[in-house]
C-alpha cells in the first residue's frame, strides 16, 4: 500500500479508506477543496482505479508512487 500513500502525497489528496481485502483496498480520495472521488487499488499489480463521474481511469504506479505507462511494471 506504500505506493498508493506516496501517490496521494504527490497529488495532495487524502485517502479515506472504505475497506480492504487480501488483494485490494478501496475508499475515497479527498481533495483539498473537500470533493471526494471513489478509488480501488490492486495491491499486487499496483493499479489505481479512480472513478470520477462513472468514467474509470486506471493508473499504474511504481514502488515510489509515481505514475508509469500501462504496459510497464
Amino acid at each position: 500500500m506504500k505506493p498508493l500513500v506516496h501517490w496521494a502525497i504527490h497529488h495532495q489528496v487524502k485517502l479515506r479508506m472504505g475497506g480492504r481485502s487480501a488483494a485490494e483496498v478501496w475508499g475515497r480520495l479527498a481533495a483539498p477543496d473537500g470533493s471526494t472521488t471513489p478509488f480501488r487499488y490492486d495491491l499486487d499489480s499496483m493499479l489505481l482505479i479512480i472513478d470520477p463521474d462513472g468514467e474509470p481511469r486506471t493508473i499504474r504506479l511504481d514502488e515510489y508512487g509515481f505514475e508509469r505507462p500501462q504496459d510497464s511494471k
